[in-house]
This record gives C-alpha cells, structure tokens and sequence, in this order.
C-alpha cells in the first residue's frame, strides 16, 4: 500500500506541474477530465485489463502497486494542484529568475510540496490498505480475507475484533498524521 502511494505521488508531480504550468485553464481541461476519469473505473476491472494485455508473465506485487498508483494519482494531483496554486506557482515563477526550469521545478517541488505530498502518501496508504480487490485480483493473499476467514471460522466477536487491531491501529495512526500534516 505504501509503495503504492508513493509511486502514485511521483506520477502525479509532474503531470499537476504539466496541467497547471499554462494560465489558460481552458486548455487543460480536457486533459483534466480524462486523467480524473480513470477513477470512474473500478480498480479491479483495471487489473483484468493490465492482466489481459501483459499475459501471464507478470509479478502480482508489482501488478498491484502499479493499478493502484495508475487509478489513484488523479487524487493526490488534484491535492497537490490545490497546494501548488496557492504557493507553489509563485515560488516556482520567482525561481525561474534564478535557475533553469527543471532545477526551478525541483526546488518548488521540494520546498512547497513537500508537506502535501506526504499527506497524499498518508491518504492514499489508508486508502490502500481499506482496497481489498487489486491484490485479490492480481492472486495475493490480503488482510480482509484473512479477516473474514477468522470471522467466519470463529463464534466469538472478540477474535474477529483482535484480528482487526493491527489494521485499525494503522489506520489510526495515518488518520491522525494527515490531521497533524
């Protein structure tokens, strides 16, 4: 889940750099509206997809992190774009007087996006470790049918609950960073 995040935030800097870099919003809208569309498709059906088209010859880890951060980078480019409007436009524009565009990039980047980013990474890994079906899909092993297994093999609430502990607690802790960050 975390490689997953952190993949999906690489892809998603430079195409929110790439779709807010011109004035004329106009002009990326289009642009916009399909790179937001991949979410209308379910994760899972992406899988059957990438499985279909890559044939038998593929690692299920791998396949996973990357339908996860193809599906998810529209959320953390549309957090980064929010943060970048606000301060990283101006930041950038005032570097470019001093440095090449790439080097002016990477110091924005670095210096404005840093914190959103994180949070994207935090967010998306909880969303991650709640999305079951990719790494079904893909034939691993996950955490809710593990869950389920133990609820379904066990009469008593409280072993179900204990089972649960270690996802919930993770979830707490991501919860709470993104409200620190």
């Amino acid at each position: 889940a975390l490689a997953g995040a952190i993949v999906a935030v690489l892809i998603a800097l430079p195409l929110t750099f790439a779709l807010t870099r011109g004035r004329n919003i106009q002009r990326s809208t289009p642009l916009l509206v399909v790179a937001m569309s991949t979410l209308l498709c379910p994760p899972m059906v992406l899988v059957f997809g990438w499985q279909h088209i890559l044939g038998v010859h593929r690692d299920p880890y791998l396949l996973t992190i990357a339908v996860w951060a193809l599906w998810a980078w529209p959320i953390a480019g549309a957090l980064l774009t929010a943060s970048w409007s606000r301060r990283g436009q101006a930041a950038y524009e005032a570097l470019l007087l001093d440095a090449s565009a790439g080097r002016a990039f990477a110091h924005s980047v670095t210096g404005v996006l840093r914190a959103p980013s994180v949070l994207c990474v935090f967010l998306l890994t909880a969303i991650f470790l709640n999305e079951y079906s990719v790494p079904h899909a893909c034939g691993l092993t996950v955490y809710a049918t593990e869950l389920l297994g133990i609820a379904t093999s066990s009469s008593v609430a409280t072993d179900t609950v204990l089972g649960s502990i270690p996802l919930v607690g993770t979830l707490l802790l991501l919860g709470a960073a993104c409200l620190r960050g």
